[in-house]
Order: C-alpha cells, then sequence, then structure tokens
C-alpha cells in the first residue's frame, strides 16, 4: 500500500499518480482530480436477506465476515436496521482500491481523505434497501443516485431465487439505463445443485423479453475479469459467485470494479454547463449546523460565486452562503460536475424539508432544467 500523509487542504502531500510522481499537487487537487476522473458510482440491490449491507461493509472494511452481522455492523447506518437486518435508508459508501502485483486490494483509512489519497480507484457504493416496505426509497436511490452500474444480489443458496423484488429492481436497472452486474452471495450456504438451479433461473430471466433478451455471462477468473470489463454498455450481464464468510469470489469482484470505466462523465460533458448540486441529505450537525450533502450534476462552483438553494417547500428560492465546501472529508475551494460534496451553510431558519420535488443549489435564479 501507498503511504500518504494526511495533511490539510491546500498544503503539498504525495498522491497517487500512475508514476507515483504527484507534481507538486496540494490535497485538495489530488482529491479533486481523482474524485473526477478515477471514480464510478455503484448501486447496491436485491431482494431483502440477499446480504448487500454485509457484502459492502466487507469489502470497505477488507474484512470477511464472521456469520453473525460482524461486516454489516460496520456500514449500519441506524440502531433498527443493526436489529432487525434489514437497510430502510439510502447511504453511500466509498470503497478504495490499490493495485498490488497482479491483484486490486481495498484500501482503508481513518477518513475518507486517507483513503482517496492511497488508492488508484474508487468505487461509491450505495446501499439500498431490499423490503418491499422500503422500495419507493430504492426507486429513489437509483433514479437521482447518478450511478455507473448496479450490483443486483441474489441468495444462491434460495431456492426461488428470482422474487418479485429482484425482478422489480432488474427490471428498474434497465428501464433506467444502468448496466446490471448479477451477483450470488452465500456461497457458503448453499449446495452446488441449489446453485445450479438458482443460475438457471437467474439466466432464464435475463434472456427472456421482460428483461430484454439479455446475454448472462459467469465469471470464473481474472481472465474473465479482463474480457467484460469494458463490455457493460451492451447486453451483456456478467454473473460472479461470492461469499463474504470465506472470501470466495470476492477478488474477481474488486478486480471488476477496479476496472469498470466511468460511463457518466459528467466532468467531460456537464462541466461548461451552468452550476446545478442535486441535494440528496440533510443534516442537522451539533456544533457545525445544517448540512447539505449531494452531487454536483452540472457546471463548476468556485468559492465566492453565488449560489442559489430551491426549490423549497413553499417553491421559493433562497440565496445560500456556504460556510464551507467537502469533498471526501476533504476542504475545497471549487467543485465541477461529477463530484458528490457537502455545503456547511449558514443556518438562516429556512425550513429544507421538501418531499414532492427535488432540491436543487443554482448559480442563479433560473428554474431547474433537466
Amino acid at each position: 500500500m501507498k503511504v500518504v500523509p494526511t495533511t490539510a487542504a491546500g498544503s503539498h502531500a504525495t498522491g497517487p499518480n500512475d508514476d507515483g510522481n504527484n507534481n507538486g499537487k496540494s490535497v485538495q487537487d489530488i482529491v479533486l482530480d481523482t474524485m473526477s476522473t478515477k471514480h464510478i458510482r455503484v448501486a447496491v440491490v436485491g431482494n431483502v436477506d440477499s446480504g448487500k449491507s454485509t457484502l459492502i461493509g466487507s469489502l470497505v472494511s477488507a474484512t470477511l465476515d464472521d456469520g453473525r452481522g460482524m461486516a454489516r455492523s460496520k456500514i449500519i447506518k441506524h440502531k433498527h436496521e443493526l436489529n432487525t437486518g434489514r437497510t430502510s435508508s439510502i447511504s453511500t459508501h466509498l470503497l478504495g482500491l490499490v493495485r498490488n502485483q497482479e491483484h486490486y486490494q481495498a484500501v482503508t483509512g481513518t477518513s475518507y481523505q486517507d483513503i482517496v489519497l492511497n488508492s488508484d480507484r474508487l468505487v461509491t457504493l450505495m446501499d439500498l434497501a431490499g423490503h418491499e416496505k422500503y422500495l419507493k426509497t430504492t426507486v429513489s436511490g437509483l433514479s437521482r443516485g447518478m450511478c455507473d452500474y448496479a450490483l443486483v444480489l441474489v441468495n444462491a443458496g434460495q431456492s426461488s431465487a428470482v422474487t418479485n423484488m429482484t425482478l422489480n429492481h432488474l427490471q428498474l436497472c434497465m428501464h433506467l439505463n444502468i448496466p446490471v452486474i448479477v451477483v450470488f452471495t452465500k456461497s457458503d450456504r448453499s449446495s452446488k445443485h441449489v446453485f445450479q438451479d438458482t443460475k438457471q433461473e437467474v439466466v432464464r430471466k435475463l434472456k427472456g423479453k421482460e428483461l430484454g433478451e439479455k446475454k448472462p455471462f459467469m465469471l470464473k477468473n481474472l481472465n474473465d475479469v479482463k474480457l467484460v470489463h469494458n463490455k457493460l454498455g451492451s447486453n451483456l450481464v456478467p454473473m460472479l459467485l461470492t461469499s463474504c464468510l470465506n472470501g470466495e469470489g470476492l477478488d474477481l469482484l474488486r478486480e471488476l470494479l477496479a476496472l469498470l470505466p466511468q460511463r457518466r462523465l459528467h466532468a467531460k460533458k456537464q462541466r461548461d454547463k451552468p452550476f446545478e448540486y442535486l441535494v440528496e441529505d440533510i443534516y442537522q450537525v451539533p456544533g457545525v449546523g445544517t448540512v447539505l450533502s449531494g452531487f454536483v450534476t452540472h457546471g463548476e462552483w468556485k468559492k465566492g460565486d453565488p449560489l442559489y438553494l430551491g426549490p423549497l417547500k413553499d417553491d421559493s428560492v433562497t440565496r445560500l452562503v456556504p460556510k464551507s465546501v467537502h469533498v471526501a472529508q476533504t476542504l475545497v475551494d471549487t467543485v465541477w460536475a461529477g463530484h458528490s460534496g457537502t455545503y456547511e451553510r449558514n443556518d438562516c431558519g429556512v425550513n429544507f424539508t421538501c418531499s414532492s420535488t427535488t432540491v436543487s443549489i443554482l448559480n442563479s435564479k433560473r428554474p431547474v432544467v433537466e
């Protein structure tokens, strides 16, 4: 693993360049460039109890599960989710991957900044709910999450693997034009013949007209990964078998995630357009104030540029004066299309609750244009 000193934004540090030379770049510049050019967003969906949170927890922590929820506990957002084992909200988790001889390994750190500075590739894994009760939350996450790809998890040991929810998730991804990777989980709990039946059922559904007559392909080694990693924009659907208990298939999944190319290319296609930032979450942080978390879909913002927030609950637009802006927990002076970031704002008594429409930050009082 590369060793990078964590320093304040604006100072100089060694960054994860391909040639090992940072060319005197500051931490801020390295973080912004890396999150712009070497970062993809991947949704993780699947039926309840398919192991979505466990897989994400195992990947980002670089540890195997103990069979009693240890991996899941590392990323769970709410106490009731830990108690029930069911995700009810949208959460994102940054996976850093670094090349180590012939394989990619996960990078762990005390902060997102550490992970970014020590990684060759970055993947934001979006943990979405699998229970039918929270389908609206999952639809919201997929539709506005700006995902490059989606992992659809299927329990390898479940007799009727393709449930209605699994089919709904596959259809959602297809309709939103999000390339899909099918990940069979819990191979340690599945017998060979049960898995074969499960795989055949998934293959039959993927090849059907209902899902667009896809072409499933089972990944068995690194050569298979290198063969398909840049072909997911077509009808190809890679499949692989994994276990978070014994580690089966996790090396192939890490390799695939590291090699997947950026698909949306916001920085190249949208950076010269008027600034727009979609607000995904709003937090009240003790001692800090209101923090807006979201994604820059268009344009570029620099410190000092005017910002407007809206539409609010009463359809109004208000002036926003940010106290600070962070990308990957790093203080920055600018953001552009393709960045995920947080705006800390000065409180002025504005009610941000808005369930009927999308709240955006713009650089003018113009209406939001899709």
